[in-house]
């Protein structure tokens, strides 16, 4: 997942941990690989 957002194995973590918060892009952009809805990730 880190390879195709583009970002480091740890930027990844720290989101799925919820050290770090995403932008809404980022948001979109993991719902998009996943093929799925964006508002399926949101709480």
């Amino acid at each position: 997942m880190a390879d195709k957002l583009g970002i480091s194995q740890f930027a990844y973590s720290k989101i799925e941990r919820g050290k770090t918060d995403i932008t809404v892009r980022r948001m979109i952009d993991i719902a998009n690989i996943l093929e799925i809805p964006a508002a399926k990730l949101l709480p």
